[in-house]
């Protein structure tokens, strides 16, 4: 029987919780549209089935928007997760710093699945100074998932 050998897999999203104010308040500053929004009192639904659960709904407003995400095991840093989204940054500055600044709880979250091996990251001097400049915090979140590493314990 073949083994089943899982891909890396890293990406980045952008939060940002909008208080009273509509997530959609975030696209018409920006320009970008939402990867998905929830409004506070709305529906709230399973992350994994996308089914409703009857009795929950969103406690707050929130604007999320998802970068590319990076597969493979060579090559691949969670830096360019990263970097993609500050490309997207980028291309509205201004329009950025002017969220960031109204809505000082966004954050910018990464996460890395690895399953061949633990990786790294590396910011240069210039990525740190870029997300400086917007004043966002950053969140990683890490997971090994190697079985080999499982084993030896």
């Amino acid at each position: 029987m073949e083994q089943k050998i899982e891909s890396d897999e890293m990406g980045c999203s952008l939060l940002i919780e909008t208080g009273f104010d509509h997530p959609s308040t975030i696209t018409e500053i920006t320009g970008v549209n939402a990867t998905q929004i929830f409004v506070k009192g709305g529906q709230y639904y399973s992350a994994s089935t996308k089914v409703a659960i009857p009795g929950k709904v969103y406690e707050r407003n929130l604007w999320e928007l998802k970068s590319e995400v990076f597969y493979g095991h060579d090559k691949i840093f969670i830096n360019h997760a990263v970097e993609s989204m500050l490309k997207i940054f980028d291309l509205k500055e201004n329009e950025f710093k002017e969220v960031f600044k109204k809505y000082p709880t966004s954050i910018l979250r990464c996460y890395a699945y690895y399953y061949q091996l633990n990786s790294y990251f590396h910011f240069t001097t210039e990525i740190l100074s870029r997300l400086a400049s917007y004043n966002i915090g950053i969140e990683f979140y890490i997971y090994s998932l190697n079985e080999d590493e499982k084993e030896k314990e």
